[in-house]
């Protein structure tokens, strides 16, 4: 976090008044990783309210 804030002070951004509050990476790894992706259930992550 520390190092994009300092690239985007360099040219874009103004910190006294704004500041990186998400980020997102896109595109593919380079190579896979060492072991198999695991999700959680729906039913474990999201709780319905009625």
């Amino acid at each position: 976090m520390d190092k994009v804030t300092e690239v985007l002070e360099h040219e874009l951004l103004d910190s006294g008044k704004f500041g990186v509050s998400v980020m997102a990476a896109f595109g593919y790894r380079s190579k896979e990783p060492a072991h198999e992706k695991s999700r959680q259930s729906r039913e474990k992550v999201v709780q319905w309210i009625n």
